[in-house]
């Protein structure tokens, strides 16, 4: 199935997802039209806490925010003008924070692939107002670690705060286990797995390049920090990520999930819709 066939897609479908508590699995399926399905699989350590329903009904709420930005690596196949919601409502403030984050996220695929993202996506949505809850969560950090200077630094720092804290990995090698045991700081990891048939569409043409997996992952640890009982995440993103690397009517910026602008904009998120 190449562009060609793909190319009269008119909607990216975001469908229910389901999590289950007892093996710690979240399914996160898509479609566009009714004609290709996919289905993501995260997979989160068993909590060993139980959580309250205020807890409950915002873990869902991130659920439905992760869902929404790992659609991105579905959505680039064929980036029909249209993106329905069909897990959960949302607000307008929420649809616009997203909406941001597609096409910032994805300004160097559309230079490569030489498309226009101009007017899309457009979200399709029934809405809701979002207010946030106060969760108390525990004050623990949950530090983002990929095993190189950046996160080793914050690692350590942390560290001489004598605070609790533990490494969060998603989908780690050696390398990175091997570099986060020298910390000799506790690790919680997340298991992440595209779907199969995404891989199988690359290889027949559809469209492929960078996606802001800095930001779906940081989704990711936003629900990892709700499930284990963490309030703070760190995040380890170097000052040039805020420098776009070229201009093409706006910028173009490889490392858009790790600048301080996306940062600004997620904390608002979390602030005003999460806790």
């Amino acid at each position: 199935m190449g562009n060609n066939q793909l190319s009269n897609i008119s909607t990216f479908h975001i469908k229910p997802f389901e999590f289950d508590a007892q093996t710690g699995t979240l399914k996160l399926p898509y479609s566009l039209d009714d004609k290709v399905s996919f289905v993501e699989t995260i997979t989160f350590p068993v909590s060993q806490r139980a959580l309250n329903q205020t807890e409950t009904d915002m873990l869902n709420r991130l659920f439905l925010f992760l869902q929404i930005a790992a659609g991105v690596s579905y959505y680039k196949t064929c980036i029909p003008s249209e993106i329905s919601i069909e897990s959960g409502e949302i607000d307008d403030e929420t649809a616009n924070f997203f909406k941001n984050f597609y096409k910032k996220g994805l300004a160097e695929f559309a230079y490569r692939n030489k498309l226009d993202l101009s007017n899309k996506p457009n979200f399709l949505y029934k809405k809701n107002t979002l207010k946030p809850e106060n969760l108390n969560l525990p004050n623990k950090s949950l530090a983002l670690f990929g095993g190189g200077k950046d996160s080793i630094v914050s690692a350590e720092l942390l560290k001489k705060m004598d605070k609790p804290i533990s490494l969060f990995v998603v989908n780690p090698v050696s390398k990175i286990i091997n570099s986060g045991a020298r910390t000799n700081l506790p690790m919680i990891t997340v298991r992440r797995d595209l779907c199969p048939h995404l891989f199988e569409l690359n290889t027949q043409g559809v469209y492929n390049g960078h996606v802001p997996i800095t930001g779906i992952l940081s989704f990711i640890a936003a629900c990892s920090a709700v499930l284990s009982g963490f309030n703070n995440i760190v995040m380890s993103n170097e000052r040039s990520a805020n420098e776009g690397n070229l201009t093409n009517g706006e910028d173009v910026n490889h490392q858009y999930s790790k600048s301080f602008d996306f940062e600004e904009k997620l904390q608002n998120l979390i602030k005003n819709k999460i806790s």
